[in-house]
């Protein structure tokens, strides 16, 4: 055992130590290029897949082994790692880097949860569109780390109202009173002296079920005299509706004497075999909002790798492709923005669509009747949610100037995107007729990167005279 611990301490570095070196006899055997470049390829492919070490550390390998080998020169190793692409990711990172900053990207993902509201179906379709629609313009990974918070947020408000509506109901469920129903304590000062309160087993009911069955009797100086009321199933609805439990109450616990001019209520309600239902109800509802929280995880993993799809910097693999289809056919220029775009986003709606029903039918289950449900009063839960979304949203007080400026960037990059070459009319690098193939998307991208550096994060302050200090 102390072996396998050793082994499983140290497993990163004897995979960068023993890959190389149980690998090695493939170009030293074969002693050709070829399979040098497939040595090289093995050993990064093997720390890629076990992360033995960091995946940009790894990919920084071929920049010495292929020298080291003669198989490319430095120079074009170099320029392999540096590519149109990369100057287009700069600027979307400048982007990036401003939403994150100014808080943008939250403002954005609070709003269009508002806006669906707080059913949990449509709350988790809210957490999927703006997720996706931040994974669009960021990375997979940032625009998940960036709703995941809101996400925990919301689930930690839940579990808190969950928490209350249990501790409530279990209270009630071990025998005490509803403070509502609680009588005065001057009561006692007004009963008839000749009514006196004994237990005894009432004929024609079920007296094995384990709750307490009182009668009243009436006594006097003759004799007893027992008092038939019949139960009050009115007065016993009442209660149980203010009481919220899932237990049933027995209705011989209740009893009105006509003589009387207050309700006298005997409170004996509980039955212990009612507890078990109580509980299995409870579990089931804690089940099914455990099933929420999943959904909310795994909505945010499904629509930032689906929003990733649609534009061509929504991940790097399609920066990658479109870089291989520019190298393979340099002549066609026909992916762009734009082209890209408008083929993925309809494919990522149905795909977003199709996953938010399956998630739904998987964990909740598909009911029609509370997803579409209109003029119903919000559950606690529903209503802990809506709370926390507003409360943090109200935290970000007013669109500020930094959050202005960073919106109109992002509008104006997008649009000089989409209409660069838009194809069914000319775009504004027709602009540049003797260079127009020299313009690319990542032209426009470091354009607006450097704005970012030019323009103030802050307005001048003012005097009290207006001008500017």
């Amino acid at each position: 055992m102390k072996i396998l611990s050793y082994l499983l301490v140290y497993r990163r570095f004897l995979l960068i130590v023993l890959t190389p070196l149980l690998l090695l006899p493939l170009p030293l055997i074969i002693k050709t290029k070829e399979a040098e470049c497939a040595y090289t390829l093995f050993v990064v492919a093997i720390f890629w897949l076990t992360e033995a070490l960091p995946l940009a550390v790894s990919a920084l390998l071929p920049a010495f082994m292929f020298p080291l080998f003669g198989i490319m020169g430095s120079k074009q190793v170099a320029s392999a790692y540096f590519k149109d692409f990369h100057l287009l990711l700069i600027g979307v990172i400048c982007l990036a880097t401003s939403i994150e900053k100014w808080n943008l990207h939250k403002r954005v993902a609070l709003k269009m949860v508002m806006l669906v509201g707080v059913n949990p179906a449509w709350l988790t379709l809210g957490f999927m569109v703006s997720c996706a629609f931040l994974s669009m313009w960021l990375s997979n990974t940032s625009a998940a780390a960036m709703v995941m918070p809101i996400v925990e947020a919301v689930a930690q408000q839940i579990i808190r109202a969950e928490a209350e509506a249990d501790e409530l109901e279990m209270s009630c469920s071990n025998g005490s009173i509803n403070p509502a129903l609680e009588l005065d304590e001057n009561v006692g000062e007004y009963e008839n002296p000749d009514w006196k309160e004994k237990e005894k087993q009432v004929n024609g009911y079920n007296n094995n079920v384990g709750s307490t069955v009182c009668t009243i009797e009436k006594e006097n100086e003759k004799g007893n005299e027992q008092c038939n009321c019949k139960p009050s199933h009115t007065a016993d609805s009442y209660i149980a509706s203010k009481l919220s439990v899932s237990s049933e109450i027995s209705a011989n616990s209740i009893f009105v004497p006509d003589d009387e001019p207050f309700l006298y209520i005997n409170w004996c309600i509980f039955s212990k075999q009612n507890l078990p239902p109580a509980e299995a109800e409870r579990k089931s509802r804690k089940d099914k909002y455990s099933g929420i929280f999943k959904v909310m995880c795994l909505c945010v993993a499904y629509s930032a790798t689906i929003g990733g799809l649609t534009t061509i910097t929504g991940t790097s693999t399609n920066l990658i492709f479109t870089e291989h289809f520019n190298s393979r056919y340099p002549g066609c220029q026909c992916i762009n923005f734009g082209s890209w775009f408008i083929l993925s986003i309809p494919i990522a709606v149905i795909i977003l669509l199709l996953s938010w029903l399956w998630l739904q039918w998987l964990f909740l289950g598909f009911d029609l009747k509370n997803m579409f449900k209109c003029g119903k009063k919000k559950t606690a839960r529903e209503e802990a949610s809506s709370q926390v979304i507003q409360e943090e949203y109200k935290k970000l007080g007013p669109i500020s100037y930094p959050e202005t400026v960073t919106l109109v960037l992002f509008i104006l990059m997008t649009l000089l995107w989409f209409t660069r070459d838009p194809g069914f009319i000319p775009g504004w690098s027709s602009l540049f007729p003797k260079y127009k193939s020299y313009i690319t998307d990542s032209t426009a991208a470091l354009v607006i990167g450097l704005l970012f550096f030019i323009i103030p994060a802050k307005t001048l302050p003012r005097t009290s005279n207006g001008e500017n200090s």
